[in-house]
């Protein structure tokens, strides 16, 4: 069984990362994962041993070669043996689930609610520094007639 609370995490270069043989060979396109990365970084790290050698999140690691990143938050396990290199590689990938169809429609409604709240916000933001600057203008102006 693998001891995975064993573990440090460093940040390192994406080159220092070997892969050897995986057990996924189709690596399917990834540019949505890529995309992802991109807008809200990297959720979870790449797991690698001791020696940084790939454990788990092999697309990961390609998506942000792909992206030009030089270093990469990583999960270090400590000793962990064949079998549990083999174990992680599947329990990431075997027990994961995608969101329903509904759950995926909920969420992209209150994200759209939100962003819209958030540019609202936004707006305001910056209408109050304009409506601020233009009244310390006018408080200058007001000062000198006086």
């Amino acid at each position: 069984m693998a001891n995975t609370k064993s573990y440090s995490t460093d940040t390192i270069s994406v080159n220092k990362i070997t892969v050897k043989k995986r057990i996924r060979q189709e690596k399917g396109d990834l540019n949505q994962l890529k995309q992802s990365i991109q807008k809200v970084g990297l959720l979870n790290s790449i797991i690698v041993d001791e020696n940084y050698q790939l454990i788990a999140g092999e697309r990961r690691l390609m998506a942000v070669k792909e992206l030009g990143w030089e270093r990469v938050s990583v999960k270090v396990i400590k000793k962990p043996s064949q079998y549990s290199k083999i174990m992680m590689e599947l329990e990431e990938n075997f027990y994961r689930k995608d969101f329903t169809a509904d759950e995926i429609i909920k969420g992209m409604a209150l994200k759209e609610k939100l962003r819209k709240k958030e540019r609202r916000s936004t707006f305001f933001h910056y209408w109050n520094m304009c409506l601020n600057w233009f009244k310390s203008i006018f408080e200058k102006i007001f000062k000198q007639w006086k």
